[in-house]
């Protein structure tokens, strides 16, 4: 639509100006010459002709906000579709029209100077929209996008609240599944909605939120990006209101503060109920309470560029610690949440709040760091360093199946930063699947390998330097390559010379998997090779999990994996012959293994399904008593979805297991102990945990995720 062009008309409808825009669509003031009065036309984004799901949904969420009738919601008075000549539909809700601005509009009057909110004028907004959500949602309505925008105003303070349905049309019209956005407004967003899951708290929390902004001038959360926001929302703690206004007392903070609890279980049971425990708390008032206005000179906490990092793209997005992180598929009024809404490298820091008697409204204790739209597909695999805290992540390329792209990460110094910095990045051929990063104990080297299979590129293993800044120096040969018919699905160092590879083959007549250690020191060409036999016409998929390779801690034992289970053995060499001895017997697994690893002292084994596994099953053998099963293994139930990776803990922590579902969470487990979790890490329910990785020292976990933004979180344990 174009405000230029009046006579336009929908419907019956003549379209006069256009009064408003946003995310959600547009608003125009129209003319309804059957009636003779101006009427509202809220005109939702055009949509395919042919889309014949929103459209059947766009009825029946528009026929429900008709049938709302109460005092304080703006009432729909028709709906309607007409057909464009571009084979596009548009939509639109025709409502009555309000002269009298918006709550948002006054807000901006007292940011201004031009007028002030008095706290009896805020409560009277409060009540009339808690009014028109409880009876919403006494009619099954929720409403997903309570803001001072949709709160319009009559001359006589009369609230009308606004836009019922229009989120949930559009959420459900461009769903996670289908492009990965959900539609509301981040800067009062609950963090469930913002997960795709909605409940009637949602709505207490949206409104708990313009409540903070009544009595303190300012919303509690700023970033520079939606998806920073929901972040924030999800983890970080708000400022305590009196930071803004001294004035209020501690019982009204306390009130509000539950309005935003993080979990949708402890907010009030109902809006009402929410604001008469506002009024309530502003009873213990002893001193006037400050009414909106003019920014006072109170430090506000604002989002902090952060100087670009080396080699950084503008397409990262670095959260700093104390926000926390909650990967979404959300989405806002103003911006479809993908990445490419990000605009640059940004580092966000909450201001701690000072000192109150009020609780605050959740613990930062789990709050992680997060790489957000670094990569444009899901990170696949990463690994740390066996000597610092650096971090490689490799993942592929969405423009360019056969690329792959890997980057290296260092982690903040307690003092110095507070966000990840990107060291290095580089390109590769991944030849139609993932990458393998493995680095020799020593720290000095990074071997990369293709796991792919293509007909014309084949496979190979490159060799970088610590720092990833190029090929190191030096070997007889920088890469190992395979034939065409070669596939990598295993790497792993024996010793800082000698690297393991695990090659999947397949012929017309036979599979088998090859077992190959090369010196890198000497020339390649020459590998000691142990041919593991497979029954004939296997397939690859059966038999290439993202690394079915582990090599024990000290180098002294392999565990490789089967189509039937997996197996402990060793090379054994005697003049020039090489055979594969095997330490245990093939080790039963339900499902195919999708993770493989060694705990950091060798004692125990774990296997587990990837994301794409239906069993919710992680295998865990104990070395010491002849990889026998291990008893007391966790009760993966805990983590409410199947398990899709693990990570063993290091240094410190290397007892511990952390074990990701494909809901999202992370859960940390004491092996020996208990089979309940010490810790569940919430990360997001946006998508799957991808892969897990722990540092060297234990401190730092890293999970990616294989949702939209393709996140990394990374925990400080």
């Amino acid at each position: 639509m174009d405000d230029s062009t009046p006579a336009t008309t929908l419907g019956r409808y003549r379209l006069l100006r256009r009064i408003g825009r946003g995310g959600m669509g547009e608003v125009w003031l129209a003319e309804d010459p059957r009636l003779q009065r101006q009427v509202a036309l809220k005109i939702l984004p055009l949509r395919r002709r042919d889309d014949q799901e929103f459209l059947v949904r766009f009825e029946r969420e528009a026929r429900a906000a008709a049938a709302l009738h109460h005092p304080h919601i703006l009432p729909v008075h028709d709906y309607g579709q007409q057909q464009m000549p571009d084979d596009q539909t548009v939509t639109y809700l025709v409502m009555s029209y309000v002269s009298g601005g918006s709550v948002e509009d006054r807000l901006k009057a007292a940011s201004r100077g031009e007028r002030v909110i008095t706290q009896d004028e805020a409560l009277m907004y409060l009540f009339q929209v808690a009014e028109a959500i409880d009876y919403a949602h006494s009619h099954g309505i929720i409403h997903r996008d309570i803001k001072p925008a949709n709160m319009l105003l009559r001359e006589d303070n009369w609230l009308l609240l606004t836009d019922f349905g229009i989120a949930r049309i559009l959420t459900d019209a461009d769903s996670s599944t289908k492009t990965g956005a959900y539609l509301g407004t981040p800067t009062y967003m609950a963090p469930e909605q913002a997960q795709g899951q909605a409940v009637p708290a949602s709505d207490i929390y949206s409104l708990a939120i313009v409540t903070y902004q009544l009595f303190t001038g300012r919303v509690p959360f700023h970033a520079d990006n939606p998806y920073a926001l929901t972040f924030q929302h999800a983890f970080a703690t708000a400022p305590a209101p009196h930071i803004y206004n001294p004035a209020l007392p501690p019982e009204f903070e306390a009130a509000l503060l539950r309005g935003m609890a993080k979990d949708p279980a402890q907010r009030p049971l109902t809006a009402t109920a929410f604001v008469t425990s506002l009024q309530q708390g502003l009873q213990f008032q002893r001193r006037p309470t400050q009414p909106v206005g003019p920014a006072r000179p109170i430090p506000m906490p604002q989002s902090t560029p952060a100087q670009p990092a080396p080699r950084s793209t503008r397409r990262n997005v670095l959260i700093g610690v104390g926000i926390g992180a909650l990967l979404v598929g959300g989405g806002a009024a103003a911006y479809a949440l993908s990445p490419l809404a990000h605009h640059g490298p940004t580092t966000l820091k909450s201001t701690p709040a000072a000192p109150h008697p009020a609780a605050s409204a959740t613990s930062s204790a789990n709050a992680p760091l997060a790489i957000t739209a670094a990569f444009n597909k899901p990170v696949t695999q990463m690994a740390w360093s066996p000597v610092k805290n650096v971090l490689l992540t490799v993942s592929r390329d969405a423009a360019n199946l056969d690329n792959g792209l890997g980057k290296l990460w260092s982690m903040p110094v307690a003092g110095q930063s507070t966000a990840p910095t990107q060291l290095a990045s580089h390109n590769f051929n991944s030849a139609g699947n993932s990458l393998l990063p493995a680095w020799s104990p020593d720290g000095s080297k990074i071997a990369l390998a293709n796991a792919g299979v293509d007909s014309a590129l084949g496979a190979e293993v490159l060799f970088y330097t610590s720092d990833f800044s190029g090929l190191v120096s030096g070997l007889p040969e920088k890469t190992i390559s395979l034939p065409n018919q070669g596939n990598f699905c295993g790497l792993g160092w024996l010793s800082n010379t000698i690297l393991a590879t695990l090659e999947a083959i397949v012929s017309s007549k036979t599979s088998n998997l090859a077992l190959k250690t090369w010196n890198i020191q000497h020339s390649p060409s020459s590998p000691v090779v142990v041919t593991i036999n497979l029954e004939p016409g296997l397939g690859l998929i059966s038999l290439t999990p993202p690394n079915g390779l582990a090599i024990s801690p000290n180098g002294s034992a392999i565990a490789v994996v089967f189509t039937d289970g997996l197996q402990v053995g060793k090379i054994q060499t005697s003049g020039k012959q090489s055979t594969w001895k095997a330490l245990s017997p093939v080790l039963q697994f339900q499902g195919n293994v999708g993770v493989l690893g060694w705990s950091a002292d060798g004692r125990y084994l774990a296997a587990a399904g990837g994301p794409g596994s239906s069993a919710s099953v992680l295998g865990l053998w104990d070395a010491t008593q002849q990889y026998n099963a291990v008893q007391s293994a966790p009760d993966v139930s805990q983590l409410s979805s199947v398990p899709s990776c693990f990570a063993w803990g290091m240094g410190s922590q290397k007892n511990m297991l952390a074990i990701g579902g494909i809901g999202g969470q992370v859960g940390l487990w004491n092996v020996g102990g208990s089979a309940t979790p010490q810790r569940i890490l919430p990360g997001t329910i946006a998508g799957a945990v991808q892969s897990l990785a722990w540092s060297s020292d234990g401190q730092w976990l890293a999970a990616s995720y294989n949702d939209a933004a393709a996140s990394i979180l990374i925990w400080r344990i």
